[in-house]
């Protein structure tokens, strides 16, 4: 489920413009016109989306090299030497026009339980694709701790004190996986010493939740009024209308 707000302010404001064109022309009448006008232009949307569902999550586990843990209600992550876990997710954000620029992101986990008190989560991005289970029993695809994805350095970290929601914000990560700037491989986890459990997708609910906030590329202005015509080869330039400012063509 997507859900999305539009903060239509300032369009809402500006297409009052087009019930105020003057009986002569498509020029606004007079200077408040121009201005919301400009604004129309001018304006962004600001949008907003939440997805419920990752579409990906699992955990790998050291002592267990050659096991997937992909479809358990729970996922572990644990810094321990000997019995390392990491945990792995990653959401769909094909939603998000190409261009936009991420204002925000938040990653909301419900933490399960804390065996051994509190803990430092880091959040990584994946470096290469994974496959969160495996399709039958022959199948043996599914990421597990042998063909783990490498992973960056840490992009956020996190307290974990007790169970419940945390939240994360990991503006940074998001913003260069919708620019382009990294490949969507989602997000590894891992904790500096003591293990925390995390209810994963497949859990009833409480399920992690990503929030994003956007802003989707401004298009550039086009100057509605012609200003001039140059005849080639002559010199000669035929002008009309009136001129205007490139930045607005409804002002002044």
């Amino acid at each position: 489920m997507i859900v999305m707000r539009f903060d239509l302010r300032k369009v809402a404001r500006a297409t009052l413009h087009h019930f105020s064109k003057s009986k002569a022309g498509n020029r606004p009448r007079d200077s408040r016109q121009r201005k919301l006008a400009c604004e129309m232009l001018e304006a962004r949307r600001l949008l907003s989306i939440a997805t419920p569902l990752d579409v990906a999550d699992a955990w790998v586990y050291k002592h267990d090299p050659s096991l997937n843990f992909g479809t358990q209600p729970t996922f572990g992550v644990w810094g321990d030497a000997t019995y390392s876990m990491l945990g792995l997710m990653k959401f769909d954000l094909s939603k998000i026009p190409a261009g936009s620029t991420v204002t925000s992101a938040t990653l909301s986990l419900y933490v399960d339980s804390l065996p051994s008190g509190a803990t430092t989560l880091s959040i990584c991005a994946a470096d290469s694709s994974w496959k969160e289970a495996d399709a039958n029993a022959s199948d043996t695809t599914g990421v597990r701790w042998n063909n783990r994805p490498a992973f960056s350095s840490s992009y956020a970290s996190a307290q974990m004190t007790g169970t419940g929601y945390t939240h994360v914000v990991i503006t940074s990560l998001v913003n260069d996986w919708v620019s382009g700037a990294r490949n969507n491989y989602g997000m590894v986890f891992q904790t500096s010493s003591n293990m925390v459990q995390f209810r994963s997708r497949e859990y009833a609910n409480y399920y992690p939740v990503l929030s994003v906030k956007y802003q989707e590329p401004v298009a550039q202005p086009v100057d509605l009024f012609a200003k001039s015509l140059t005849l080639s080869p002559s010199p000669a330039t035929l002008v009309w209308g009136q001129e205007f400012s490139p930045a607005c063509p409804f002002q002044t």
